[in-house]
């Protein structure tokens, strides 16, 4: 009976109703992250972190402290690293098709982050900015 009422009730509601629904749904049983909780620009220019505004100055401290991350040599040290594991576990110690898939994650994964970065660094935005920015 449960499930009946609850398909009835989704089937009146567009997708992106059913989709906010249901991510609300499973928040406390799954470690769900929402295009609300991660850093984000608005229109208006207006940036938010976790469903919070941030304050002009908070986006100046980010995007020094991703510029001073970035010339870091630590940066340097781990990005190198990774990409070194990553390598490694796709060329070296490979034995099935899925050793290989789980490099090229941990490839799109620093990806990610160097993304962010330069989002944040370059273009001095909290959008996120999907041009790959190469290795």
């Amino acid at each position: 009976m449960k499930t009946f009422i609850i398909k009835f009730l989704l089937a009146r509601l567009n997708k992106d109703e059913r989709h906010q629904i249901l991510t609300e749904a499973v928040k406390n049983l799954y470690n769900t992250i929402a295009e609300d909780d991660i850093l984000n620009q608005a229109i208006n220019g207006e940036w938010s972190y976790m469903n919070k505004t941030i304050s002009p100055t908070e986006q100046k401290l980010l995007i020094a402290e991703a510029r001073v991350f970035t010339e870091t040599k630590l940066w340097k040290v781990l990005r190198t690293d990774i990409r070194y594991q990553a390598n490694k576990k796709m060329f070296t110690h490979s034995k099935q098709i899925e050793d290989l898939i789980a490099g090229k994650f941990i490839l799109w994964t620093l990806d990610i982050i160097k993304t962010r970065l330069a989002s944040l660094v370059e273009k001095q935005s909290g959008k996120f900015n999907t041009k790959n920015t190469g290795s």
